[in-house]
């Protein structure tokens, strides 16, 4: 179907449209409500160090959970005895807690050689030294208990007690510290299950919950000391702070509807494209549901937000057009105003939609899912606002504004608009973010109260007799005034391209190499605000853990080792590891790596321990001995025989004691089963790596250990293997997928916005010019970005692609009204705005014929540069409002995306014109073809000019 007939039709069935559109909206309303995903998208590509991860996940049981935390003094010594008679009496109470007290584990602490009961710190090691001395840490004296803290750090060193890197000791030999660590441990099994990675997106927050009871209880009434949980409560942290950005979110839809209202100085405009934003909204849940997108803070946040600001740019253009017309010298009609004004627009709109859907969908080079289905999710977005903002909005906007008087007064036309402003934000603030049930209800009700009801009251009343419209924009008002501005803008632009091109290519060059310089990166920081205790515990375990701590890498091992010759080559590693001189792993007061062997220390503890090695022998008849004192059995077969009683019974450290349970071992141990060798867990310690350069520089110092371990067991067995992983890599692995793929998918994008752009237009020529802004505004953003101290991480990834979709749409709406402006009387260049030969003939009389391109390049500007400015307008002001938030995912996207439109924008308004002078034909002469103006056969009814022209006519409403 050409332009005008489906704009003909639309503008003949308004009433049928409209109803249409609701009932498709209750239909997706379905999947929108009943098709909630159940599954978290994943922010990995695949790889070694993913797959490692996944492999431990399922090998290894987990059946402990760990909140660890860092205790800190208020008044700076932690080891002041009231510091440690207060937390001791907190440990007692959380184990006595009704909560917390039964999901508890019991432990062995091995540095110590003590029990854990949940919980132990040094408060339990000094009580229990004072109970053997016949006293208790309550009575005892002050000098009592010091004189223990100092016997106690003196014996085992401060780092084995937990003390923070400050921990030191006067000339009297008394030791202050400023902080302590402490870990609780929980049964896994009982809160859950699972890995006790943190995992952003799930809706699973026991285990969060749990933490933080734990981190309530040890604070409750102590005012000596403060508490800070370390990494406890991602996804509780992450909904409060979208909660607290619930607000901005709301004033960003508000501030667009706003300057709708200002642009358009209609109800019936803000109320309509109100109505739309929010069916947008319920559109792109529900399709998104129905085609299986998962659960992701990308497409939960991000892509509504962005469709909300850049969805009504459709509707700025197609109305803004409309209004142009509305606004001509001879005045038109509504209906006449809505079929030339909308068919002339329509072609650039549908080219937009199709090199933005291409650019989005470019993400499916990354190999990501969750930016894969960001691609996704925007093109379906994107399809949706086109159709609904694009195209039936201004219809029926058009149909309403006809029907009414306009003889209102002005305070009840803002207190309406105010009011339906009011209303649709708090429908899509609850569909995306609180309750999508009750949001959809207020839709509803937003739809019949604010749109229905007053649209049948106007029907029964037969609304004004008479056309024509009056024009909206009249001469003198502030658009106006902008226009001619516009207008000069351009043509000023156009004729310096000695001044404006080469500053555009001197600018562009410095950012684009410093885009080149943009590092990648995760911290919280770029999440979470710096007040939430999330950050605020990770920044207390940097300062007071520091060197002597980190976040744990891991290196999966699978190979023989159940025999000497594979315990040995994980020692050999160990060693290796240890004589590394780098200041990337974490090491103890003494200077010494901090290195977890696996299996390796568990053999060595149970060959150190009498008790063990004389019930592996009463158990499995064979004798554990050491001959050559390398701390490993001496034969594969007692291997086999220790491991085999260590996994089911444990390793016991006397008489009483486990040094492993049987639990612990198989946390770190899983024997050989069919098609798998054995396999153990290897840890080390990474300081600072929430800096991605940290952990990167780590992946390096370990590579060529790993590598030579990896082929030592390969040479055992086959199947052996050495694979780095573990949190800290897994996420420098994300951060590289995602630079990775912006080195795919922007060149994707921009070839395929270049082949979409001049097939549509057949001109190699504008095709290069609309790609240019992409260009330039992808360079001229990162190159900021890295000035600014912005890094890529998988939220300001993603704003790669929306700026070429954004940058493409700018260059496209004002190329193809250039070439409008270009057209010869009864002409129709192929992918003109004018849409087909049709409509170019219906115009070719009222088209005001430019002598040569740079009177085209200002009634361009005049034209289409106020729909450019006031679309812009509102996307930027809406995301420039979203920078406040306080959650820094929110406001680093709405700062980056406002700063990036008003590129764009100043890509082509400045940098199109004198590119376009270069493309287009030197001068057009205005010669008037034949047949080039139709005489309307009926002037009161606008479908009889379509008859013979567009098709036969329709019956006409309105």
């Amino acid at each position: 179907m050409s332009a005008d007939r489906l704009v003909h039709f639309l503008i003949g069935h308004v009433r049928a449209v409209a109803v249409a559109v609701m009932v498709v909206t209750a239909a997706i309303v379905v999947p929108f409500l009943g098709m909630q995903p159940t599954s978290t998208a994943s922010p990995e590509p695949d790889g070694p160090v993913f797959d490692a991860r996944d492999r431990i996940d399922e090998r290894f049981e987990t059946q402990v959970f760990t909140t660890f935390t860092v205790i800190e003094a208020e008044q700076g010594n932690v080891l002041d005895p009231d510091v440690l008679r207060d937390l001791a009496d907190a440990e007692e109470a959380l184990r006595a807690d009704d909560v917390v007290g039964p999901l508890l584990w019991t432990a062995f602490d091995r540095d110590l050689q003590a029990p854990i009961d949940g919980i132990r710190t040094l408060a339990d090691g000094v009580s229990e030294a004072l109970v053997a001395q016949g006293t208790t840490l309550e009575s005892a004296s002050d000098e009592q208990v010091s004189a223990v803290v100092d016997q106690i750090i003196d014996q085992v060193g401060p780092v084995a007690v937990g003390l923070s890197q400050d921990a030191s000791a006067d000339r009297e030999g008394t030791w202050s510290a400023e902080a302590l660590t402490a870990a609780v441990l929980a049964d896994n099994q009982a809160l859950g299950g699972g890995s006790n990675a943190i995992t952003i997106g799930t809706d699973d927050t026991t285990k969060e919950t749990f933490a933080r009871d734990v981190v309530d209880a040890l604070q409750a009434g102590a005012d000596t000391y403060t508490v800070f949980g370390v990494a406890a409560d991602a996804n509780l942290t992450a909904a409060e702070e979208g909660e607290r950005a619930g607000p901005f979110i709301g004033l960003t839809i508000a501030a667009v509807l706003v300057i709708v209202g200002f642009t358009f100085r209609s109800y019936w405009s803000v109320a309509v494209i109100g109505g739309a934003l929010a069916i947008l909204i319920v559109w792109l849940r529900g399709l998104s549901n129905l085609v299986g997108l998962e659960a992701d803070q990308v497409l939960d946040t991000i892509v509504p937000i962005a469709l909300i600001s850049f969805g009504v740019d459709f509707a700025f253009h197609a109305l803004g057009r409309i209004r142009e017309e509305q606004s001509a010298t001879e005045p038109r009609g509504a209906v006449r105003a809505v079929r030339v004004g909308l068919v002339a627009v329509l072609g650039a709109l549908g080219l937009a939609l199709a090199s933005d859907t291409a650019a989005f969908l470019s993400n499916a080079a990354a190999g990501i899912e969750s930016i894969v289905q960001f691609g996704v999710a925007a093109s379906i977005g994107l399809t949706s606002a086109f159709v609904l903002l694009g195209v039936i909005a201004p219809v029926v906007i058009t149909h309403l504004e006809g029907l009414s008087s306009g003889g209102g007064r002005r305070w009840v036309t803002v207190l309406a608009s105010g009011t339906a402003i009011s209303t649709v934000t708090a429908a899509v603030l609850l569909s995306v973010f609180v309750l999508p049930a009750v949001g959809v209800g207020i839709l509803a009700a937003y739809l019949v109260g604010f749109i229905a009801v007053p649209w049948l009251v106007l029907e029964r009343r037969g609304g004004p007799a008479a056309e024509p419209a009056r024009p909206v924009r009249a001469s003198g008002t502030v658009l106006d005034r902008l226009s001619v501005v516009l207008g000069h803008l351009s043509a000023s632009a156009g004729a310096r391209p000695w001044v404006v091109l080469p500053v555009t290519a001197v600018v562009t060059v410095v950012l684009g190499f410093f885009a080149l310089q943009i590092p990648t990166e995760f911290d919280v920081r770029d999440f979470f605000s710096d007040d939430t205790d999330f950050v605020i515990g990770l920044d207390k375990l940097d300062e007071h853990v520091g060197d002597q701590g980190g976040e744990p890498g891991q290196v999966l091992v699978e190979g023989p080792l159940d025999t000497v010759a594979g315990l040995q080559a994980v020692a050999d590693f160990q060693s290796t590891v240890e004589g590394l001189d780098t200041p990337r792993l974490a090491r103890d007061a003494a200077g010494q790596v901090l290195f977890d062997a696996g299996i390796l220390d568990v053999v060595r503890a149970a060959v150190a321990a009498p008790p063990a090695a004389d019930l592996v022998a009463e158990t499995t008849g064979v004798a554990v001995t050491d001959e050559d004192g390398d701390g490993l059995p001496d034969s594969d077969v007692q291997v086999a025989a220790l491991l085999d009683f260590a996994t089911s019974d444990g390793v016991p450290f006397d008489g009483e004691a486990l040094s492993y349970s049987a639990a612990d071992v198989r946390e770190i141990f899983d024997g050989a089963a069919e098609g798998l060798p054995a396999a153990t867990i290897v840890t080390v310690e990474l300081p600072g790596s929430r800096a991605n350069e940290n952990v990167v520089a780590a992946g390096e110092v370990l590579a060529d250990p790993v590598a030579q371990l990896a082929s030592e067991m390969g040479a055992l067995d086959e199947r052996g293997s050495a694979t780095l992983t573990g949190s800290p890599f897994v996420r420098s692995g994300g951060l590289d997928a995602i630079t990775r793929s912006l080195l795919i998918s922007l060149p994707i994008a921009i070839l395929a916005c270049f082949v979409i752009g001049a097939a549509f237009m057949r001109s190699v020529r504008y095709g290069l010019v609309a790609v240019t802004p992409i260009l330039l505004v992808v360079a001229w953003l990162y190159g900021v970005m890295e000035l600014t101290g912005f890094a890529i991480n998988l939220v300001t990834g993603t704003i790669g692609a929306v700026s070429i979709g954004i940058g493409i749409d700018f260059a496209i709406h004002y190329i193809m009204r250039f070439r409008e402006e270009l057209v010869q009387p009864g002409e129709n260049p192929a992918g003109s705005e004018s849409g087909d030969s049709a409509q170019a003939t219906i115009r070719s009389e009222e088209l005001e014929v430019q002598p040569d391109p740079t009177a085209a390049l200002r009634a361009t500007g005049e034209g289409t540069g106020v729909a450019l400015v006031t679309s812009a307008a509102s996307s930027i002001v809406g995301f420039a409002i979203l920078a406040f938030a306080p959650m820094p995912l929110f406001a680093s996207y709405g700062l980056l995306t406002a700063v990036m439109i008003a590129m764009a924008l100043t890509a082509t308004l400045l940098v199109l014109p004198p590119l376009l002078l270069l493309a287009a034909p030197e001068r057009v002469e205005p010669t008037r073809a034949a047949g080039s103006t139709v005489e309307l056969t009926d002037p009161a009814d606008p479908a009889a000019d379509l008859a013979g022209v567009g098709g036969p006519p329709t019956p006409q409403e309105g």
